[in-house]
């Protein structure tokens, strides 16, 4: 868990002819990491062309966005398909299969626009005859016809709807700008609005349209395609209607019967698509000789003989398989010189074997238990641990829910999380998961197990259950839990409850130790893992670093601790009347030969990896460089030894948040259970758990990637194993 897991690379050349049945036994197995051939082809001088797979990409693409378009045009979510059945596609080269799938797409998607296209006309038929029944509606509520509101060369006629509060205004308008040369008549209303008929004399039309613009007048107009008369016209608009609606009926029922029936389809569509992509992606990677392909990758050690047995087995014994050995740390023994041998047909590498080398390094793959698995998350969202870097997955798993629940200690708070943790378990477990953020809250139920367990832990160490003081609400507590009796006892903190600083005191003491002890890992580790990679010039400088650090925080951090666990003389080093914990390790420091400890490991922090530089390796020019750089890396590395250190007391500060937001809420509930306190109270806690968990989560993730990962001395150059593999729901080959 500590170093990635050893590696082989691996050549193969294949047969054209059998390159498809390689893919596909390699996406089953899931353990080689692909090469990416292109970018290394000058190494072979023109011998190795790429694989161009531009065709197939593009198509793939266009299919996979008209299946989109398609479930767009369905109104369907993909996600809530449900498929119970899997297709099984007789196997066609590359081209000739994805041609296939959009083929049936295509057909599916103009099937489904033709239906939508009838139906968006039939709604626009379906409006236009309902504005045409309200215009003939408002002539019949006149007993007048069509004909009857045209204009003539004397008259200007004005048939429309506007607003009812505007028309005694309008027609006073009307009335001054025309003389009283007006005419105007209101009819049926509807919505706020009335049909108005207005006629004037003509040299007043353009003074009456500009007034009618000012009023939201709607004009109203009759078509040609009826008949005149309302009395005719309004049946047989109402039959068009009636047609259209069971027409319209009958479409959207045959669109939801097409989404029913092919929205399964879509989904196994998809899929085989999704898969030609990966494919192609993958066959991109690949390098074309005269007569064969190229491919070139990573797979485990412990992997190796059943790939190879495989590829025999599929290829008949055709192709030829080097392996390279990787330049990581294996298990058994460290293969650091570059070693070659055969596992093929062929035991001589040829002209195409090369040696990887550093600037072709293995991916980085860490195995861990899977409630390990979300904090290697973590890690790898800061940056992935190279082949020969020390992997601190293991430290974060063990020490993030640790800080997590000293920051939100609290029995009844930590209970929920651990509810919650294991719903989101189990939901992983039996159900598929949708969307990005859903997989990330669910693939991270472990750690939200863990966190809940630690807040649990906590909440009884410092005594909080929603916010309350444990022995004031459950006094049965001191009899019953050890830890608590023993925390709370007259012995330890005979001014816990009498006296709250005190209590804060103490928690901010133990943040220090806590720090100092999470520091000082991550600086053994930095010591422990030069060693392994046989940086020993390096290594003088994470020793000095160590020794500082040791000698002067890791001192006080010990007087800290002695102070909080000696039960009889708790309060000695810490009372006014006597010395304190900082003026103690002061004389310490400088009336012991420590100071000189100190000062020493400083100036190695400054000067010791040139030094090393000179008396190793002879070399001048690196000496000067590494100097420089030791020193930056010195003065960075005391101001954080200090500024780090002190950071750890955020633990306690969210630590004292929590239980003062709860008490707040507690205050405004008051005493007993009402109607309004049980709300309050409820409310609360909620808050309490959201914003506290997120505000939590933040800083437990500030103290790895700042406090800790600095200390590591680590690159994070790596890149993560990611192997060749297609995942089939839906599909399956013959």
């Amino acid at each position: 868990m500590l170093y990635a897991e050893p590696m082989v690379k691996i050549q193969l050349l294949v047969l054209e002819k059998y390159v498809e049945d390689v893919v596909d036994m390699l996406s089953a197995k899931g353990v080689l990491h692909l090469s990416d051939l292109r970018k290394k082809l000058s190494l072979y001088k023109g011998e190795v062309r790429p694989k161009e797979e531009f065709y197939a990409l593009r198509r793939a693409n266009e299919i996979l966005k008209d299946v989109k378009n398609t479930f767009d045009l369905l109104a369907m979510d993909e996600e809530s398909v449900i498929v119970d059945s899997c297709e099984v596609f007789e196997r066609l080269p590359p081209k000739q299969m994805i041609d296939h799938l959009a083929e049936r797409v295509t057909k599916i998607k103009k099937e489904t626009e033709k239906i939508i296209s009838n139906i968006n006309s039939l709604k626009e038929e379906s409006e236009r005859l309902s504005k045409l029944k309200r215009v003939y509606e408002a002539l019949l509520s006149f007993k007048i016809t069509a004909y009857e509101i045209r204009s003539t060369s004397m008259l200007a006629v004005f048939f429309g709807t506007a607003p009812s509060r505007l028309l005694p205004e309008l027609e006073k308008k009307l009335s001054k700008d025309t003389y009283n040369n007006i005419l105007l008549l209101k009819g049926k209303e509807f919505a706020e609005r009335q049909v108005v008929l207005i006629s004037s004399l003509s040299p007043f039309k353009g003074i009456v349209q500009k007034n009618l613009s000012l009023f939201d007048f709607q004009e109203l107009k009759p078509v040609d395609e009826f008949d005149a008369d309302p009395n005719k016209v309004l049946p047989e608009i109402e039959k068009k209607l009636k047609e259209d609606e069971k027409r319209l009926m009958e479409l959207e029922a045959s669109l939801e019967s097409i989404a029913k029936e092919k929205g399964k389809e879509l989904c196994v569509l998809k899929e085989a698509v999704e898969i030609e992509r990966i494919k192609a992606e993958g066959r991109e990677k690949f390098g074309r000789t005269e007569k064969t392909l190229m491919i070139e990758g990573w797979v485990p050690e412990e992997n190796l003989d059943d790939l190879k047995k495989s590829i025999e087995e599929i290829t008949y014994g055709t192709v030829t398989m080097i392996a390279l050995k990787g330049n990581g740390f294996s298990k058994h023994k460290n293969h650091s010189q570059k070693e070659e041998k055969s596992v093929s047909s062929s035991n001589n590498p040829g002209k195409h074997g090369h040696d990887e080398g550093e600037n072709d390094p293995p991916p980085s793959n860490f195995k861990f238990p899977s409630m390990i698995q979300p904090f290697q998350g973590i890690v790898n969202a800061y940056g992935v641990p190279s082949h020969r870097e020390i992997n601190p997955g293991i430290f974060v798993a063990l020490s993030f829910p640790i800080f997590f629940g000293i920051m939100f200690p609290d029995v009844g708070h930590g209970l929920i999380l651990l509810l919650v943790g294991l719903w989101a378990l189990h939901v992983r477990k039996t159900k598929k998961i949708k969307g990005d953020i859903g997989k990330m809250i669910f693939n991270g139920a472990e750690a939200i197990i863990l966190c809940g367990i630690f807040s649990i832990f906590f909440g009884f160490f410092f005594g909080e259950i929603f916010g309350y003081h444990l022995t004031e609400k459950i006094p049965s507590t001191k009899k019953h839990f050890p830890l608590m009796r023993y925390m709370l006892s007259e012995k330890m903190f005979h001014l816990v409850e009498h006296d709250e600083t005190q209590f804060n005191k103490f928690k901010i003491k133990l943040a220090i130790v806590i720090g100092v002890i999470h520091i000082l890992i991550g600086l053994v580790l930095n010591v422990y893992n030069k060693i392994k990679q046989g940086e020993f010039a390096e290594v003088v400088g994470s020793i000095s670093w160590l020794v500082f650090y040791a000698s002067t925080f890791g001192v006080l951090g010990v007087l800290i601790l002695w102070s909080l666990v000696d039960l009889e003389g708790y309060w000695e080093l810490f009372d006014k009347d006597h010395e304190g914990a900082i003026n103690t390790f002061m004389n310490i420091l400088t009336g012991t030969p420590l100071f000189y400890v100190a000062i020493l490991s400083l100036l190695g922090m400054f000067f010791g990896v040139g030094i090393a530089e000179i008396l190793l390796y002879r070399d001048a020019a690196m000496a000067k460089i590494a100097l420089g750089h030791s020193a930056i890396e010195a003065v960075e590395g005391t101001l954080s030894s200090i500024g780090n250190t002190a950071s750890y007391i955020r633990l306690f500060a969210l630590n004292l948040a929590h239980i003062t937001l709860m008490a707040v809420f507690i205050e405004m509930a008051g005493e007993g259970i009402t109607p309004v306190s049980v709300p309050i109270l409820l409310i609360g806690n909620i808050l309490v758990i959201v914003l506290e968990t997120l505000v939590s989560l933040l800083h437990s993730l500030r103290l790895q990637w700042v406090e800790f990962f600095s200390k590591l001395g680590l690159n994070f150059d790596g890149y993560k194993y990611e192997p060749f593999t297609i995942k089939r729901e839906f599909t399956a080959i013959k």
